[in-house]
């Protein structure tokens, strides 16, 4: 979903609780977190149409997230895992025996 598709702050909560993250405000803005690892993310470094202001001229005031919205956050079922540091071999020693 584009941020230009967002019509409400139930919107932006439903799309980052597919993510397994909500977002809520932090001093003067706001913040995407990560709901399991507690990882916080500025709103405008990830988009700058997301920072408070933009989102509030928008939206209207800010609304928190629901407890629905919430625990769709904790039950994401696929986290992204870090790629293996090795790769397989196995085409490589296919590329050598064609040698």
């Amino acid at each position: 979903m584009r941020t230009a598709e967002l019509r409400s702050w139930g919107d932006v909560h439903d799309v980052c609780s597919r993510f397994g993250v909500v977002i809520r405000p932090h001093g003067n803005g706001l913040v995407f977190e990560d709901v399991d690892r507690g990882i916080r993310v500025k709103a405008s470094f990830v988009a700058r149409e997301l920072s408070k202001t933009r989102l509030c001229e928008r939206l209207g005031a800010f609304q928190s997230v629901s407890e629905r919205q919430w625990e769709a956050a904790h039950q994401v079922p696929h986290r992204y895992s870090p790629m293996l540091v090795r790769a397989s071999q196995s085409l490589w020693k296919e590329y050598e025996h064609s040698l």
